[in-house]
């Protein structure tokens, strides 16, 4: 049976979601419990849960017990690129996730990168990691699944992408996308990213059920607060650093 996507691993975490135990102060999901595929590990603020039936770069659960053992056989500047990565994806998701609506299990993070196996073999695996806990508006654990892609070759390395719409503005290569994380609403950036794949206002107002005259007032407020002089510039901008 072949291995299920995160798309479909999300889909599955989320039927199950209502046997979960959520307290009134913090969201979690015990995703070890759930009848699918397990992660590799889960990180939580005071505890690092790893499934005891992994097997990273030849390497046993038993042999690779805390996170700091995962970073230690990353090769060295893959390492240094998912350090860097990785805090500038959850400054951001501090900075502007936190102020929508939220739901767990649907913003996710692919990055790839290089380990040094048992043997001396290097392998190349992609690391999905989705959000799974939040408590008083910090993150409190993520759950990461790791695909050997070793067979891809070298060329997919230090590669990444975001997926979930309260990480659309997030791009790690293009620092001036801070300007629109920090100037427009998470919606105002979903409405724009949509106009600049060509949908019409009336689309997307059918697409986010909202009205058409939702739509124009964020677009308004959006050439309003980027000091664009018309919808084209507006689209420019959005196509210049590429938020498509």
């Amino acid at each position: 049976m072949p291995a299920k996507t995160a798309v479909e691993l999300n889909e599955d975490i989320r039927k199950n979601f209502a046997q979960a135990n959520i307290s009134g102060e913090s969201k979690y999901v015990d995703v070890f419990s759930l009848p699918i595929q397990k992660p590799i590990y889960e990180v939580q603020v005071n505890r690092f849960t790893v499934n005891p039936n992994a097997k990273v770069a030849g390497f046993s659960a038993n042999e690779l017990p805390s996170l700091e053992h995962y970073y230690d056989i990353m090769l060295p500047e893959d390492r240094a690129f998912i350090l860097d990565y990785s805090s500038n994806l959850v400054s951001y998701m501090g900075n502007n996730f936190f102020n929508d609506d939220h739901q767990l299990l649907e913003e996710s993070s692919h990055v790839t990168f290089r380990m040094k196996g048992k043997r001396g073999k290097i392998y190349t695996y992609k690391r999905i990691s989705i959000l799974n806990g939040i408590c008083q508006q910090k993150i409190s654990s993520n759950v990461s699944y790791l695909e050997d892609i070793t067979w891809l070759g070298s060329s997919n390395i230090r590669k990444w992408k975001t997926e979930g719409k309260n990480l659309i503005g997030f791009d790690y290569n293009m620092p001036e996308l801070a300007l629109l994380r920090n100037t427009l609403s998470g919606r105002e950036l979903e409405i724009l990213r949509l106009l600049a794949r060509g949908f019409s206002s009336s689309d997307i107002a059918n697409g986010l059920l909202i009205s058409i005259h939702t739509v124009k007032t964020h677009r308004k407020n959006m050439l309003r607060k980027l000091e664009a002089a018309n919808t084209a510039e507006l689209l420019s901008i959005a196509r210049d650093l590429k938020l498509f």
